[in-house]
C-alpha cells in the first residue's frame, strides 16, 4: 500500500513538472486593446501581438509556471513614430514603426522619442570615429568568446578579459587557412614555407593551445567538412584526404588515388570521387539565417514581419545565435539582439581584411 501510494505521488509530481515546467504551450489573450499569442516551444517563446499594427517578441529561455509574461503594453508616439515597451518579468522589450514600418528604436530619428526611449534599459547606435588601432570595449557576456587575428596569434576577448595569444614568429597577414570547431580554433603552422607538419589548436575558454601532428601537408589545402569530433582536410597538390580528430588531436589519412574518398552523406560516411574534391566538395551543416541582407539588414520574424536593424547592406555577419548577431561594419565588430547594439572592438585592420580575421563562440 505504501508504495502504491509512492508511485501515485511521484507520478503526480512528474505530470506537474510536465505540465507546468517543462510542456509546449499555445495561449491567447488581451492587454488593453492588444490582442496576444503566447506560443512556448522547446526554450523559445514566440509572441505574436497585433493592435493597429502586428508585431512580434521572440524569447529564449526555459519555462516556469507562469504563462501570460506580458506584464504592461506601453505607447510611445510621434507623428510618424509609435514605439511599443512589451514589459516582461519588469525587462523592456520595444518594437517600433516609423511610416508604419517595422524599424529598430535605435534607428528612430525623432528627437522626442528617442529622449524618451534613452530612460530605458536599451543599447543605442551612433557612429564614432576610433583614434586607435585597436581597441576592445569590454562589451562581451561571461560566455561569449571573440578571437581576433593578429597576424602572430590572436587577441582573444571574454568579458572584459582580453589576451594576446601570439603563437608565430613571422607574421601572417592571410589566416584563411583557419577554421573554428565548437570552441576549438584550428590553423597551420605558418612559420613554415610551403607545407607544415603540425596544426595549432587553440581553445577559446580556457587559452589552452596544444598541437595536432600530422604528414606534411601542403598549404593549398582546404576544410572539405566535420562530422562529430572530426574535421575532413583536403590537400589538393598531394590528392590526399586528412580525418583531424579535434578532441584526440590526431590526423589520419583516409583518401588518396590508392585508397579511394569518402565523404558525409545523412551522417553516415559514404564513397566519394575524387572528381568531388577536385570541385572543392563541402558537407558543412547550412543554418538557417534570420537575417535578409539587402538594401539593408532585416531582423526575420515570419514572411509578414521583418525588422530593419541596420540601415546599410554592407556588412559582414560572424555569427548568429539565438536573438544574437555579430557582425562587421566597416573597421567595428558590433553584436545586436532585442536589446540595441553594442560596439565589441575596432581594429583599423579590418577596413582591408575581414576574411578569417574574427571568429565568435558562445558557450551555452
Amino acid at each position: 500500500m505504501v508504495k502504491k501510494v509512492f508511485y501515485i505521488i511521484l507520478t503526480l509530481v512528474f505530470i506537474t513538472i510536465l505540465k507546468y515546467f517543462i510542456s509546449d504551450y499555445t495561449i491567447k489573450y488581451k492587454i488593453d486593446s492588444f490582442n496576444i499569442e503566447e506560443i512556448y516551444n522547446n526554450g523559445k517563446f514566440t509572441i505574436n501581438i497585433k493592435e493597429d499594427n502586428l508585431f512580434q517578441i521572440v524569447l529564449y529561455q526555459k519555462r516556469g509556471i507562469q504563462k501570460k509574461l506580458i506584464n504592461k503594453i506601453e505607447e510611445i508616439k510621434s507623428d510618424n513614430v509609435i514605439c511599443y515597451n512589451v514589459i516582461i518579468n519588469k525587462e523592456n522589450n520595444v518594437s517600433c514603426f516609423q511610416e508604419k514600418e517595422p524599424i529598430a528604436f535605435y534607428l528612430i530619428e525623432d528627437e522626442n522619442i528617442k529622449s524618451q526611449l534613452q530612460n530605458l534599459d536599451l543599447n543605442f547606435y551612433y557612429e564614432q570615429n576610433e583614434p586607435a588601432d585597436f581597441k576592445f570595449y569590454n562589451n562581451l557576456e561571461d560566455n561569449v568568446f571573440v578571437a581576433l587575428w593578429n597576424y602572430k596569434g590572436f587577441y582573444i576577448m571574454n568579458g572584459e578579459n582580453i589576451t594576446n595569444l601570439d603563437l608565430l614568429q613571422k607574421e601572417r597577414y592571410d589566416n584563411s587557412l583557419c577554421i573554428l570547431k565548437d570552441e576549438y580554433l584550428i590553423f597551420p603552422n605558418y612559420d613554415k614555407n610551403h607545407e607544415f607538419e603540425k596544426l595549432y589548436k587553440v581553445n577559446l575558454k580556457s587559452e589552452d593551445v596544444s598541437n595536432i601532428e600530422t604528414p606534411k601537408i601542403d598549404y593549398d589545402y582546404y576544410w572539405s567538412g566535420e562530422f562529430k569530433n572530426n574535421l575532413y582536410l583536403y590537400d589538393k597538390k598531394y590528392s590526399l584526404l586528412y580525418e583531424i580528430n579535434v578532441k584526440k588531436e590526431k590526423a589520419n589519412l583516409i583518401g588518396s588515388e590508392n585508397k579511394g574518398y569518402i565523404k558525409i552523406k545523412n551522417n553516415k560516411k559514404v564513397t566519394a570521387l575524387k572528381k568531388e574534391y577536385e570541385n572543392k566538395i563541402t558537407y558543412f551543416e547550412k543554418n538557417i539565417s534570420n537575417y535578409e541582407v539587402s538594401d539593408a539588414v532585416y531582423k526575420v520574424y515570419n514572411d509578414d514581419f521583418k525588422v530593419k536593424i541596420f540601415n546599410t547592406a554592407d556588412i559582414k555577419i560572424i555569427k548568429e545565435y539565438k536573438d544574437s548577431l555579430y557582425f562587421l561594419y566597416k573597421d567595428n565588430l558590433y553584436s545586436y539582439n532585442s536589446k540595441g547594439i553594442k560596439k565589441i572592438l575596432h581594429f583599423f585592420e579590418l577596413n582591408f581584411n575581414k576574411e578569417n580575421m574574427l571568429y565568435v563562440y558562445i558557450d551555452n
